[in-house]
């Protein structure tokens, strides 16, 4: 069994902690949390045995050999970062990082000391994000280009309106949009299609100086994939991708159900497979296989793929935002040994 630390208490952590449990691949030994209130109600909550609010002492500890983090977005580098000098991997939730600069930094010094890092781009591992990933491969000399659509009104949005500021609607904590949301549809636009040779972004920018609302353009050659992101609306529009005649459609670019094949707007043909019990089961299993099969050439070769894909994402996801005006903390970053230092490290 994996052991396996959590970092972070949110509802996305009690969903891994559940997935993780339900692929019976790892045992939940410990939990880091800011207060020892939310820390010990997670804990609670989650029938958790080790409760920590100290990062260090998490990571110094020896219960656990791989850490979930599931915090604000602008947090992942320097908790990814502790964890990794202390020897043990990480799964951290998308967007992984803020910038190119910081994902290559963690990539380096994982390297340095034997670690695995994955990004938790949970339906990259469901299988009908793949079946479509294989019928686009088999049509690709068709590809007439694609409209992918994720928009849903956030919890924190009322509290947004209210004048308050919560984390995923602020800069300083990496939030928006296209750096939430976004990352559905602009990991399948990449890893199905490819990177664009150019970008553009139509924002709705709130005070806070995030995306409330967008369209992305990717432009490829030949074709073009449009996507429709937002925080402040609830979009019903399916994805479509276009072959000619024929079209693709998905219920949902997220969590895809349903995948209709149509031809002349008639629908022909129903590709989809069950989904698994839960959302992140897929996930949580292709982790633990590369984690317990690190010398195995085909887990490796899976894994040195998923961290390509990673670092491409984060590319497009930051070219994006500086073509929307969105800059975040991380952007102004010149010098990182130096920004380390500030930072304690």
């Amino acid at each position: 069994m994996i052991r396996l630390g959590i970092i972070g208490t949110g509802q996305i952590s009690k969903d891994f902690v559940e997935a993780a449990r339900l692929s019976n691949r790892y045992v939940v030994t410990a939990v880091y949390g800011r207060s020892a209130e939310s820390a010990g109600k997670f804990a609670a909550d989650m029938g958790i045995i080790g409760i920590y609010t100290n990062i260090d002492q998490f990571c110094e500890s020896d219960v656990f050999d791989v850490a979930y983090i599931g915090t604000p977005n602008s947090t992942h580098f320097l908790h990814a970062l502790t964890v990794i000098r202390h020897g043990k991997h990480v799964i951290v939730e998308k967007p992984s990082f803020s910038t190119t600069k910081e994902w290559d930094r963690i990539d380096r010094e994982a390297a340095l000391k034997g670690c695995l890092v994955f990004e938790a781009a949970r339906h990259l591992h469901e299988r009908n994000f793949q079946l479509v990933e294989e019928w686009i491969s088999e049509h690709r000399h068709e590809l007439d280009g694609a409209v992918l659509s994720f928009a849903k009104y956030s919890s924190k949005y009322d509290s947004y309106l209210a004048g308050n500021r919560p984390n995923i609607f602020t800069t300083e904590f990496a939030g928006g949009a296209i750096a939430d949301l976004g990352v559905y549809p602009l990991y399948a636009a990449v890893d199905w299609f490819g990177i664009p040779h150019d970008v553009e972004y139509f924002v709705t920018k709130l005070e806070s100086g995030v995306d409330a609302i967008g369209v992305a353009i990717l432009h490829y050659n030949g074709f073009m994939v449009t996507i429709h992101v937002g925080k402040n609306i609830n979009m019903t529009l399916p994805s479509e991708i276009y072959f000619g005649r024929k079209t693709l459609r998905l219920d949902n670019i997220s969590m895809t159900q349903s995948i209709e094949l149509l031809e002349n707007g008639e629908v022909v043909a129903n590709l989809e497979d069950t989904p698994a019990a839960h959302y992140m089961l897929g996930e949580v299993s292709a982790f633990a296989d590369v984690i317990e099969n690190r010398e195995d050439e085909l887990q490796i070769a899976r894994y040195t793929s998923w961290r390509v894909l990673s670092r491409q994402v984060l590319y497009v996801l930051k070219e994006l935002r500086h073509k929307g005006g969105i800059l975040f903390p991380a952007d102004e970053v010149e010098n990182m040994d130096s920004y380390l230092k500030e930072q304690g490290f």
